[in-house]
């Protein structure tokens, strides 16, 4: 889960999630969660953007490192009711069994590779475009 890069659109500074910086903690560490690639994990196959939890490993896990009096912590049941509300709000899915849930961050898997490369490289080319444009502007 520490490795890589994960990349969110500037529009996020619109939504209904960034007025609540917990809930936006919440939603960043689902991100970090979700899977690059497919795999398997206890036998379930999950997909590009997906990974295999439950509420109360996700409370420990955001909850990581405070204090249990601390005010930004939260119990397993506030992490039900986040889970919904992003699902409502088109954020996530999530698939539920009685002995784990699937989340799928639909963040995580729009983008496909070739989009990234095509656009990594336009950007390049552009910037280094605009480094000419500027110093010959200033001749």
């Amino acid at each position: 889960m520490n490795n890589g890069w994960v990349k969110l659109h500037r529009d996020i500074t619109e939504t209904k999630l960034w007025s609540n910086p917990d809930k936006l903690r919440f939603y960043l560490l689902l991100l970090f969660k979700a899977g690059h690639g497919e795999s398997k994990v206890y036998g379930v196959d999950l997909k590009k953007g997906q990974f295999l939890t439950g509420r109360n490993s996700l409370a420990d896990e955001f909850n990581k490192g405070h204090r249990a009096n601390w005010k930004h912590s939260i119990s397993s049941t506030t992490v039900y009711k986040w889970l919904h509300w992003l699902k409502r709000n088109n954020l996530i899915e999530l698939e539920t069994t009685s002995e784990y849930t699937v989340v799928t961050v639909f963040e995580a898997i729009e983008e496909n590779s070739v989009n990234t490369k095509v656009n990594n490289s336009g950007t390049s080319s552009e910037h280094q475009r605009n480094i000419v444009g500027t110093s010959m502007g200033h001749l």
